[in-house]
């Protein structure tokens, strides 16, 4: 996201607000053909409300499950394994009958109006939220989602991820057409740059193609060969596909993780001893950025799932930190935590970033040919990580620490004999730059098995999860979905 361009997550709350009162008077409107109300709302009211939609819905629970699956932190409804879904309901059907429903009509209502970059920018999102699903659930509803379908089908993930890549380059084709209305400040994501969305959807695709790898090789190398030769893909953190969060608390606007481990009376995450072990081992100095310590006792230790934390010490151990939730960088003040600390909750949901592009290219570039040095892109991947974080924070990363941290990656990458050893290399790196994000370290996870080592839970409820279940509420509410019974199956692109 551009800073000089951010608007307020109040836009959502008013949006939806607008949305209420619309509705309110459609009964009246249906007695009362009064042209001066109208039926419909605007797309510059549903694009904040979709937007904040599905931020909310992959920020909060379904990140929290990600993460939990590959120990960024833990989260105790997903810890042991053994869950079902039901704590991505809500989540579910904010996306489905939230998002992916508002931006439906959005797109409807473009096209028919020739408002063409509003349907541009919201079949690009529809696009990023099927892929997102896909990823983690497989199979999903899609060709008959969001229509008068009662009870739409589910489409295989083979054949929706196609469709997607299709949905984009409308999308972009859309934003490169002329438009009777701009997009406006109501978009939350880029403030209505049409250039930085072409940027996202590009960057998009190149993920997408590098998740496909293994599935088609040659498809994705020529794919990613035409993205990087074209070069309009994000290329700094001015462009990121960033959602920024605000320290707003009436209406709630805080990072869903601060309003958890800041703003609550029992901190709901645990700080993860795998992630603590594999930061402090090599001297990362990102570490006070991602944890604080509320105390000099609170060593930065961590659990295992199914662990737990000891009671009564929310006020003792360290947490989440400013980065991304917008917490407190950890200056040894040692301070309990309280929501009028550090950035009051004003954090980002990191979507889609630079350095996330720097690392895919790496790893193409090494797994499949693809243009570019990857030992070089490895070392662009990290710097970046180091700006983008402490750009974030506002506060500068140590010269000494940053350098010597990225002098032993490279000594690491050089010691490597295969193209297995130095993938490893290049995953974890992307898996400690992923924190925030723990959706993109979960499909690394399965696609490339790194980074090993994961922890046990002290208790397994079950197999460890290749994919998410489908959630009971669409399990009940639609007869084509039978209930997930095997977590072992794995989505169409995990070959690993």
């Amino acid at each position: 996201m551009k800073t000089i361009k951010n608007t307020s997550y109040r836009y959502y709350v008013a949006a939806l607000m607008m949305m209420m009162s619309v509705t309110s008077c459609q009964e009246f409107l249906d007695i009362n053909d009064d042209p001066n109300f109208a039926a419909q709302a605007s797309n510059v009211q549903l694009m904040p409300a979709a937007q904040g939609s599905y931020v909310l819905a992959l920020s909060s629970m379904i990140e929290r499950a990600s993460a939990t699956m590959v120990q960024h932190y833990i989260n105790g409804r997903f810890d042991n394994w053994g869950f079902n879904g039901s704590s991505y309901d809500n989540q579910w059907q904010t996306i489905y009958a939230g998002a992916l429903t508002d931006f439906a009509v959005i797109i409807d209502q473009a096209e028919a109006n020739g408002e063409l970059h509003y349907a541009g920018a919201a079949k690009i999102q529809k696009a990023y939220i099927y892929s997102v699903l896909v990823d983690l659930f497989g199979d999903v509803p899609f060709s008959e989602a969001n229509g008068s379908e009662i009870n739409p089908k589910v489409d295989m993930g083979s054949e929706i991820y196609p469709q997607i890549i299709a949905l984009i380059d409308e999308g972009i084709t859309d934003l490169n057409g002329e438009s009777t209305v701009a997009l406006s400040s109501g978009d939350l994501i880029y403030g209505g740059d049409v250039a930085d969305w072409i940027r996202m959807a590009n960057t998009l695709k190149l993920k997408m193609y590098n998740q496909m790898r293994l599935v088609n090789s040659s498809t994705a190398s020529t794919a990613i060969d035409a993205l990087l030769s074209e070069g309009n893909l994000i290329s700094s953190a001015s462009e990121n596909f960033t959602f920024r969060f605000t320290t707003s608390n009436a209406p709630e606007g805080r990072h869903p993780n601060f309003q958890a481990d800041w703003a609550a009376g029992s901190l709901e995450n645990n700080l993860s001893s795998f992630m603590i072990s594999k930061m402090t081992t090599s001297s990362d100095p990102r570490l006070r950025y991602y944890f604080y310590r509320q105390n000099s006792g609170s060593a930065l230790l961590g659990v295992n799932g199914g662990e737990g934390s000891t009671p009564g010490d929310d006020n003792v151990r360290a947490i989440h930190g400013i980065y991304p939730v917008g917490g407190a960088f950890d200056d040894g003040s040692f301070l309990i935590h309280n929501e009028t600390l550090g950035l009051q909750g004003a954090g980002i949901f990191p979507m889609i970033t630079y350095t996330n592009r720097l690392f895919i290219e790496a790893e193409a570039a090494l797994m499949l040919g693809t243009s570019g040095d990857p030992r070089a892109l490895l070392q662009a991947a990290v710097n970046s990580s180091f700006a983008e974080v402490a750009g974030f924070a506002g506060v500068a990363m140590d010269a000494t620490a940053t350098s010597t941290y990225m002098t032993n990656v490279l000594t690491a990458y050089d010691a490597s004999t295969t193209d297995e050893e130095r993938l490893a290399v290049i995953i974890n790196e992307k898996y400690v730059a992923m924190f925030g994000n723990g959706i993109e370290s979960y499909n690394d996870y399965r696609r490339t098995g790194y980074p090993t080592g994961l922890n046990l839970p002290v208790v397994q409820n079950g197999p460890y999860p290749n994919k998410f279940p489908i959630p009971p509420v669409e399990v009940t509410a639609n007869e084509n979905i039978e209930p997930t019974t095997d977590l072992t199956a794995k989505v169409f692109w995990d070959l690993n």
